[in-house]
């Protein structure tokens, strides 16, 4: 393989990357939740920064409520909420 077809290869994946970026920025919402049948599966209620490193987000999966610690050191606790 040549590097005229390697640069070619690299800036089809970019643009298919950018293309991507462009959809999702553009589609949050919908992404946000998952609708199946007109109902939510997935909601996600509230999301509140606690510091700069941590965040605490309130999601309800199928009428069950959850409570996400997230990090950016990329530690997770998920809590079902009783």
């Amino acid at each position: 393989m040549d590097i005229g077809s390697q640069i070619l290869v690299v800036l089809i994946f970019i643009l298919l990357l950018l293309s991507i970026l462009y959809f999702v920025k553009k589609n949050t919402e919908k992404i946000k939740t998952i609708t199946l049948g007109g109902t939510t599966l997935i909601d996600v209620q509230e999301t509140r920064r606690i510091d700069t490193y941590h965040r605490l987000t309130l999601v309800k999966v199928s009428e069950k409520e959850f409570l996400l610690l997230t990090s950016k050191n990329g530690t997770s606790v998920i809590q079902q909420i009783i």
